[in-house]
């Protein structure tokens, strides 16, 4: 680096120069300025716009969350035929000609325990019954709400 000592009293001039300069450029840019269109709407409209951004987020993350849970469905009912398919091949095979009934504790008409379903893969995903309600209950939610606000707008129209 070089060392450059300024004496303030020298270069009074030059400094009130570049003040004046910046102070020119300031006021230029603040006659200049052009309000971007969200600065130029109003509270309530910057309001509307963005609960509607918001519900359009919520709506597409509710419709993931569907999805996914078709998807777990699908695969258990799948995995459930195989694995009945897989059972009914082994049974007529390997059985022998004798019957012994003997209860079978993991079909009851109790509500559901994982760990009952005497599966050897645990890789299944139980939602339960709470989340596929919670999401039924949003999506009528939102429903409600797309009705109130067709009413709102077919009553202004």
């Amino acid at each position: 680096y070089i060392l450059i000592l300024v004496n303030l009293l020298e270069n009074t001039e030059l400094i009130k120069h570049y003040l004046s300069v910046l102070k020119l450029r300031r006021e230029e840019f603040i006659q200049n300025y052009q309000p971007t269109h969200w600065e130029l709407l109003t509270p309530i409209e910057r309001k509307k716009i963005i609960n509607k951004n918001l519900a359009n987020q919520q709506e597409e993350q509710i419709k993931a969350q569907l999805e996914i849970n078709n998807f777990f469905c699908l695969h258990r009912k799948r995995k459930k035929t195989y694995l009945l398919k897989k059972m009914s091949a082994t049974k007529i095979t390997t059985l022998p000609n004798t019957v012994n009934i003997v209860p079978n504790q993991g079909f009851t008409t109790e509500e559901y325990n994982p760990e009952n379903d005497h599966t050897d893969n645990r890789d299944l995903i139980d939602w339960g019954e709470g989340v596929v309600a919670a999401a039924e209950d949003m999506v009528t939610r939102k429903a409600e709400v797309d009705q109130s606000k067709q009413r709102k707008l077919s009553s202004e129209l």
